[in-house]
């Protein structure tokens, strides 16, 4: 409940009136109050994570760092920067001897996301944010994602307000709420005072909405590996899936 003190604060001051004389007895308060706890209320519901170009730009308490401890033997794990048009995806990757990936998601208001099509066909309009409140927003959907990180010495870490997201005995289970077709749809991206990406498929046509394309290739464990979605679509599976690693795609667009 961090994130309600700071907004609680100067908005008691506010309503406080301290020093007046006008004989209010309270009641204004209470009502005051309570549109607060409802737009805080909302906001948890429906919070989503986007991914912020500079991690900087994103508030400290709303910060969500994930680190996937991938395969320690021959590691593969790459990633792309932000290209359009894109380029050709490798077949065979540069062993980077990673020993890891590390994400930053900004948690944002997901009320102000929407779809982007109303057809069910134009799957190059699909897009995908991290789920970080208890529903997804507007008619978008939840989709899993379990990835098998490194067995021996699993170091999988994740800090700030993540939930339902987590890790666990070596392994990072991630919610996305992936946003298809809608008879409501917004015609562009909110305005969120920074710089930041979605999940889009990285292999489709690009509509003007997205900026520029990068993926993300996180080598996870060779022996006895257990990745998977857990939900039967191929259009998630398309921009975040794999069989035995995981190939994210993201695209910028504010």
């Amino acid at each position: 409940m961090k994130w309600m003190g700071t907004v609680l604060l100067p908005t008691l001051a506010l309503i406080c009136g301290c020093g007046a004389t006008d004989g209010i007895d309270g009641s204004q308060d209470v009502e005051n109050l309570g549109s607060v706890e409802q737009a805080s209320t909302a906001f948890n519901r429906f919070a989503v994570g986007v991914v912020p170009i500079d991690a900087r730009s994103c508030a400290p308490d709303k910060l969500v760092t994930l680190y996937t401890d991938d395969e320690d033997d021959n590691n593969e794990s790459d990633s792309t920067g932000w290209d359009l048009p894109q380029t050709i995806r490798r077949s065979v990757r540069h062993n980077t001897n990673r020993g890891g990936t590390t994400w930053n998601f900004c948690k944002v208001d997901g009320q102000n996301f929407f779809s982007l099509t109303k057809f069910a066909s134009k799957t190059h309009y699909f897009y995908a944010t991290l789920k970080l409140g208890i529903e997804c927003p507007n008619g978008s959907i939840e989709r899993e994602r379990d990835v098998d990180g490194e067995h021996d010495d699993n170091r999988d870490a994740i800090t700030g307000p993540a939930a339902p997201n987590f890790v666990a005995n070596g392994e990072a289970s991630l919610f996305f709420c992936l946003f298809g077709p809608s008879t409501t749809k917004m015609t562009a991206f909110p305005d969120l005072e920074m710089q930041y990406a979605v999940f889009h498929d990285y292999d489709l046509d690009q509509p003007d909405l997205f900026m520029s394309k990068k993926w993300v290739y996180s080598d996870d464990e060779d022996f006895h590996n257990f990745d998977f979605n857990r939900d039967d679509d191929p259009t998630f599976d398309a921009i975040v899936g794999g069989v035995h690693n995981t190939m994210y795609d993201l695209a910028r667009v504010q």
